[in-house]
Order: C-alpha cells, then sequence, then structure tokens
C-alpha cells in the first residue's frame, strides 16, 4: 500500500508543478502599504489593477511609474502619507 500512496503522491505533484504557468506568479504586481492599510497594485494589458479594481493607463506609463509617483506623494496626499510599495 506504501507504494501505491507514494506513487499517487509523486503523480499529483507532478500534475500540480506542471499546471503552474509563469503567469501564476505575477512579476507585475506590488505591494504598497502604510501603517492603516496595504494593497494590491498590478499591471495587466497594459492597464492598472490597483486591489481587484481596473485603472486605464491613458498615459502609458510603466508600473514602475506609477509606483514611484504613488511614493513620492507629490500631492501631500495623507492617504499616501508613509506608503512604501514592494515588488509582490
Amino acid at each position: 500500500m506504501n507504494k501505491v500512496n507514494y506513487v499517487l503522491l509523486v503523480f499529483f505533484v507532478t500534475i500540480f508543478i506542471a499546471s503552474c504557468k509563469k503567469d501564476d506568479v505575477s512579476e507585475n504586481c506590488y505591494v504598497c502599504s502604510n501603517e492603516v492599510e496595504s494593497i494590491d497594485v498590478c499591471e495587466e494589458n497594459g492597464d492598472f489593477v490597483i486591489d481587484g479594481e481596473v485603472v486605464e493607463n491613458e498615459n502609458g506609463a510603466s508600473l514602475e511609474d506609477l509606483v514611484r509617483a504613488v511614493e513620492a506623494n507629490p500631492e501631500n496626499d495623507p492617504r499616501l502619507e508613509g506608503i512604501t510599495c514592494t515588488r509582490k
């Protein structure tokens, strides 16, 4: 019975690894947080997805440009005070 369990385990692990795609691990996402909250900021199909809400990227900015602007907080928005972003 142990051989059967081992074979099944190997089979399911192989299927699991084979089913993972490169897109499953998003390289186009950041987690931005401050003392109050944390949000996910991603890029999909040229637009930004901020906490699940699609925001059109009309200027063609990169995700890195958006993250830099959020962290710089040029308009001194109190909601963005002390926010930092890290790649997810």
